[in-house]
């Protein structure tokens, strides 16, 4: 699966010190194609150790309220600098549930007739309701 004898690069190591307190030793041994225990003993020989975990603030949890359908739970804990795991047990335990791939498709694809339709028709009414569907669509 993974090289166990790989030496530690100074980009990998850069990558371990800028996201340990955000990320687990798991996802960091998965984006630089380590194993978790290698991730675990880079962190040790660095002390680049872990306290205990915070709960979340109420500004950082009203930004997961309003966020988590647009944005994935990684891209939301790295804005945050809050390690994903918290994200994703917040959103379940506040029933906030990612709709499924499908509606995403559908979405996009409304939104590109849309933008076509505002690209080519003549009218400007027609324009204008076209625009408003798209702000209302995209969140704006």
């Amino acid at each position: 699966m993974f090289n166990h004898h790989n030496k530690v690069s100074e980009s990998d190591l850069a990558f371990v010190k800028e996201n340990y307190l955000y990320m687990t030793d798991s996802e960091m041994g998965l984006e630089l194609k380590r194993s978790s225990n290698s991730i675990y003993r880079m962190r040790q020989r660095q002390k680049l150790f872990r306290i205990n975990t915070r709960h979340l603030t109420p500004d950082e949890k009203s930004f997961i309220r309003n966020n988590y359908h647009r944005l994935s739970d990684r891209r939301i804990s790295l804005f945050l600098k809050v390690r994903q795991n918290s994200i994703e047990m917040y959103r379940k335990s506040a029933n906030l549930l990612k709709e499924s791939r499908t509606s995403d498709v559908g979405l996009i694809m409304q939104m590109k007739s849309l933008i076509h339709l505002c690209e080519t028709t003549k009218s400007g009414a027609i324009k204008d309701i076209a625009k408003t569907e798209l702000r209302k669509l995209s969140g704006l």
